[in-house]
């Protein structure tokens, strides 16, 4: 089975840092992604940063919603006209950057996937929809 996961990250108050998001179990077949991140806004801000990740098919392109990304809210959808490379290894597919507030409320902030503002899908060939697993990640203040 498929899988999207968050990764986990530590990083110190007042700082900026990044995590990703890795497609796993790739079958060479995925060619569009759409999810939501939901976030501690009281522990981090995302800059309206977000950029493809490294090993996205070369006619990738992506979209964010960030109209509520100060209630702890980002829509993104990734697509392609080709597709992933079928792999055993994770594909990174999106970077989020972020800073840590200067005085947080919290010493970690979970990174989960929601259906808030864009729902969570994966498209594969003919447009027929994957099934998914989803793993949510962490921001880890020091």
């Amino acid at each position: 089975m498929r899988t999207l996961t968050y990764s986990t990250t530590t990083v110190a108050k007042n700082r900026t840092g990044k995590f990703t998001v890795k497609l796993g179990s790739v079958e060479g077949n995925e060619d569009s992604m759409s999810f939501s991140l939901q976030f501690d806004p009281k522990v981090i801000t995302i800059d309206p940063v977000v950029s493809l990740g490294k090993d996205v098919p070369k006619s990738a392109v992506i979209s964010t919603n960030f109209k509520r990304a100060g209630e702890g809210f980002i829509g993104v959808l990734v697509d392609a006209t080709d597709f992933y490379k079928k792999s055993p290894k994770n594909k990174e597919v999106a970077v989020f950057k972020f800073k840590v507030l200067k005085e947080p409320e919290a010493n970690v902030s979970e990174l989960i996937f929601s259906d808030t503002p864009a729902r969570r899908s994966l498209s594969i060939l003919g447009g027929q929809l994957a099934e998914v697993k989803y793993n949510n990640g962490k921001v880890k203040v020091k």
